[in-house]
């Protein structure tokens, strides 16, 4: 496997594929359930490891 392999993994079709899954409410409802899970106070810190196109880093953020 190439070291590098999520540059062709996570590609545009895959993108694609799952802005059409989540809604925007969709994603303020899952982030909303993560601060509430972890404690997240504003301007906690989080690791958001890359597997998608950022939409709960840009949310948290």
């Amino acid at each position: 496997m190439p070291r590098e392999w999520f540059r062709s993994f996570f590609d545009s079709e895959y993108l694609a594929l799952l802005k059409d899954q989540w809604t925007a409410r969709a994603t303020r409802a899952q982030v909303g359930f993560l601060e509430k899970a972890m404690k997240l106070r504003p301007g906690a810190r989080v690791l958001d490891v890359a597997c998608g196109y950022g939409r709960h880093a840009f949310e948290l953020a």
